[in-house]
């Protein structure tokens, strides 16, 4: 896949109807391609678990219906989140975005996706944020900061030296495989 010729012809032919946001879809285009490339190499070199098998980018679709998913990127700039009135402003289409939860995290705003939820009939939007990114490069403070509660992340440190996937479901609630092989199940009760 030539993604620099995709770059080239594609985005200037949708700019014009799609503004920034064509630039959005193509740098989301562009992380997917470059996540499978490392996957790839990872796995060329044996450092992927034997369960995991990359699979390049598809479309966004739907499983059950197959139909595409409604998902609109919005550039870091494009927005504002006002958190005391639980507000997201895209003043370029006049709009006003209402949300319910509290914002969890402070730092700088990046790419902002709402997405359609056709089972529940909802719109939903998720924002990227550098958390405690207070500065630019430069030394300079960004423009577009979330002012969220929490301004730095907590990391854990690991009792042992074990890797652990667990994967929740309706069915089975919980299955666990340990890196050395161990596996476990919890149908709840």
């Amino acid at each position: 896949m030539d993604l620099e010729d995709t770059r080239k012809r594609m985005v200037p032919k949708y700019t014009c109807v799609l503004g920034a946001a064509a630039w959005e879809v193509e740098r989301k285009n562009y992380e997917a391609w470059s996540s499978f490339r490392g996957l790839l190499k990872a796995r060329s070199k044996g450092k992927l678990p034997p369960w995991i098998h990359p699979a390049p980018p598809g479309y966004w679709k739907d499983e059950e219906t197959g139909r595409r998913k409604l998902w609109i990127p919005v550039r870091h700039e494009m927005y504002t989140v006002d958190p005391e009135a639980k507000v997201i402003r895209i003043p370029r289409y006049n709009l006003r975005l209402r949300f319910a939860e509290e914002v969890r995290w402070y730092g700088k705003q990046e790419r902002m996706e709402i997405w359609y939820d056709d089972a529940r009939r909802a719109w939903y939007a998720s924002i990227a944020v550098k958390v405690g990114a207070e500065t630019t490069r430069n030394g300079t403070k960004p423009r577009h900061i979330v002012q969220g509660g929490r301004r730095s992340v907590e990391v854990a440190r690991p009792k042992g030296d074990k890797v652990v996937g667990i994967d929740l479901g309706v069915n089975i609630l919980a299955s666990v495989v340990v890196g050395d092989g161990r596996a476990s199940t919890s149908r709840g009760g």
